[in-house]
């Protein structure tokens, strides 16, 4: 969960962005179409029923090194989520507002399930708790990466390095 670093660093500009209300002069982002999210694509290795399920079901290992690739994912999704909205705030098509927030709370509940999804499989007991830490604290922030608390999820992501072996 190393690359949970940027999400936090972000975070913390998430904090000081949002509230200045200052003008930006750069144009608000193009929302990229639903199916585009990273999040959105690794749900399938790990959604219910899926094929993956019986690869990973009980397999620590591969549990945590899908963890990593869903974490890193969602990483760079935050980031780009976190730029839109930000942009979005400022522009005065209240339509483009609407789209940018749907789309970001789209990929927070993707996340969100697919922590919890993942910690379903687990066989491990520490993994599981681990991740399903990860996907309450996720499903709290309901569907605003505004809110995220950098602290309690780096935490998290620290039990479950640890619980990982690293």
């Amino acid at each position: 969960m190393r690359r949970l670093v940027p999400l936090l660093l972000i975070s913390s500009l998430a904090a000081c962005s949002s509230s200045g209300g200052g003008s930006s002069s750069a144009a608000p982002a193009t929302i990229p179409a639903p199916g585009a999210s990273a999040a959105v694509s690794a749900a399938p290795s790990v959604a219910p029923g899926a094929k993956g399920d019986a690869g990973l079901a009980k397999d620590t290992k591969a549990i945590c090194a899908q963890a990593d690739r869903l974490t890193s994912q969602f990483s760079a999704t935050f980031t780009r989520d976190l730029k839109q909205l930000i942009d979005a705030s400022t522009a005065k098509d209240p339509k483009l507002r609407a789209e940018v927030e749907s789309k970001t709370k789209r990929d927070v509940q993707n996340y969100s399930f697919a922590l919890k999804d993942l910690s379903g499989l687990a066989g491990d007991a520490d993994v599981k708790k681990a991740l399903a830490g990860m996907g309450k604290e996720v499903t709290a922030l309901n569907g605003d990466v505004r809110k995220l608390d950098a602290d309690k999820l780096g935490e998290l992501s620290g039990t479950l390095d640890k619980a990982c072996g690293r």
